[in-house]
């Protein structure tokens, strides 16, 4: 039985780490299991589309500006992959690029 799940933004930290000094610009990259080694592309991820406000700010606070539609890939449980690209199968084959054994919910 497959349970629907829809990844969340977790909050933005703040510029440099301090909400006190604004938002910040953007979000890393976060390419690690929760043991703290790097990850290599074998579980599958969520793939969705980020809305952004017409400030340019995400969910969560974080600032992005406007460009190409922004794309965030999750395992849910710590690697966060964020992309710029004009559709859903571009984001997957820049994500791809970087990461050749990854597999996507659809």
């Amino acid at each position: 039985m497959r349970v629907s799940w829809t990844p969340t933004l977790p909050p933005d930290r703040g510029w440099m780490g301090d909400p006190k000094r604004g938002a910040s610009h953007g979000r890393p990259d976060r390419v690690r299991n929760p043991l703290g080694r790097p990850w290599l592309g074998t579980d599958y991820l969520y793939l969705r589309r980020l809305r952004l406000d017409s400030g340019g700010y995400d969910e969560g606070g974080a600032y992005w500006g406007h460009d190409e539609p922004l794309y965030w890939a999750t395992d849910g449980a710590g690697v966060h992959v964020f992309r710029r690209a004009p559709d859903r199968d571009k984001a997957k084959r820049i994500i791809l690029q970087q990461f050749p054994t990854a597999r996507f919910y659809r």
